[in-house]
């Protein structure tokens, strides 16, 4: 549901003030969750990936993703979500791997992050890796690969996080809907599915399936 009742906040978005930035961004994400945006946020919003601040570039690029989410999205923020993967704070890099992954539902994709998010598999926080390796996952479906992310996602169905193995499993059978398989995630696999978690589980059926039909075999 569009509210142009929201014009107030979009216009604080271009305050001096870095709290006021932050606030306003942070205040669009909330109401975007709750269906409420304004067409009129996106261009100030993307402006803000380029702030100075990282607290500020993290709560527009999380802003961007909830919009994304009600399908409201600008080809120009592709860019600059691309370039904030390589940002020095981690929490940044996961919102905008988060916008990056809400953009792809709306086929809206840039085969240059795939280097970013392979890297991110390799985060110690758990909730970046997974939310990469379900990106990863999300990019496959539309054919955008790179042989490259085998080799971590093979690590990640190793993590202690049940949703990073989940999201890892669940990326690692996409990949082998493609025809890309790494053979040495076999026994990982076969081990995940007695995992106590059941998305785990679910994931990890899936994964093997793909690899029987690229003619693996399971042991």
């Amino acid at each position: 549901m569009a509210s142009n009742g929201l014009r107030h906040v979009v216009e604080k978005l271009s305050s001096k003030d870095r709290k006021i930035r932050e606030r306003a961004a942070e205040t669009l994400g909330r109401y975007a969750e709750g269906e409420i945006v304004d067409e009129y946020a996106l261009e100030p919003l993307i402006k803000l990936l380029e702030d100075k601040h990282h607290r500020v570039r993290r709560t527009a690029a999380y802003a961007l993703g909830r919009y994304a989410e009600q399908g409201l999205v600008k080809e120009s923020a592709l860019d600059k979500l691309v370039t904030l993967m390589q940002d020095k704070n981690v929490s940044v890099r996961q919102n905008a791997t988060f916008a990056l992954l809400m953009y792809s539902y709306q086929n809206f994709m840039d085969k240059r992050a795939l280097q970013f998010l392979i890297k991110m598999l390799e985060e110690s926080d758990y909730l970046a890796s997974g939310e990469a390796a379900y990106t990863l996952a999300k990019y496959a479906e539309k054919g955008l690969v790179d042989e490259s992310a085998l080799k971590p996602l093979t690590k990640l169905l190793e993590s202690k996080d049940q949703l990073a193995r989940a999201n890892a499993a669940y990326a690692l059978a996409k990949y082998a809907e493609r025809g890309i398989v790494n053979p040495q995630a076999v026994k990982i696999l076969v081990k995940l599915l007695e995992d106590k978690d059941y998305r785990v589980r679910e994931n990890t059926t899936m994964a093997i399936n793909e690899y029987l039909k690229n003619g693996i075999t399971i042991k």
